[in-house]
């Protein structure tokens, strides 16, 4: 069970919560689920019923930990998709992988694999920061500017394939003329 205030475990049946003092009542205790969800929803932004579909399988009754999921996003654009969700500790070190060779690929998979789990525990971490720092009337507003997506990387993203796309192509044109002049060579020769 989850204290509705600060959102750190308590025990089952406590009157109080132990790490901020709330106080917990049958009522509260029933709310609670709905009131982590409404956390969740508001921090997580667009489609946050697909990422808490996959966040219940991170977390039983008996306990929390990481679980097998997958991630297509995170698979095929790692550093886009961390930083377009607000992981970005994690987007330098996806991009630190791409760059050394041999280990772009595996890292692939493996952000295929964990990413859900890093965006649960980021999320819970920012919402309880969030509980404990301050309980506001408006929580989902402040949570969604908390939480949420960077839509600029988007932008960033497509601006970034125009200037790899433009240097491969002119990379290639230079090329063309380099090797065009060098492979003609016999044709400037006088014998």
């Amino acid at each position: 069970m989850t204290c509705c205030r600060c959102g750190k475990e308590i025990r089952e049946g406590s009157v109080y919560c132990s790490h901020c003092g709330q106080k917990l009542d049958l009522q509260t205790q029933g709310r609670l689920a709905v009131g982590a969800e409404e956390d969740y929803r508001a921090y997580l932004g667009p489609r946050a019923d697909k990422y808490l579909m996959k966040f219940k399988r991170f977390t039983t009754k008996e306990e929390e930990g990481f679980a097998l999921t997958w991630h297509w996003p995170a698979f095929f654009f790692g550093f886009w998709w961390m930083l377009y969700r607000k992981l970005y500790v994690w987007a330098l070190v996806a991009l630190a992988l791409w760059l050394i060779p041999h280990l772009a690929l595996p890292a692939c998979f493996i952000w295929g694999a964990v990413a859900n789990y890093l965006y649960y525990l980021q999320a819970k971490r920012k919402i309880s920061d969030f509980r404990n720092r301050s309980y506001t009337a408006l929580p989902a507003v402040t949570l969604a500017e908390i939480g949420g997506v960077n839509r600029w990387v988007w932008i960033l993203a497509v601006l970034f394939a125009v200037i790899v796309g433009a240097a491969i192509i002119l990379g290639g044109v230079f090329l063309y003329q380099l090797f065009h002049e060098f492979l003609n060579w016999p044709e400037y020769l006088e014998v």
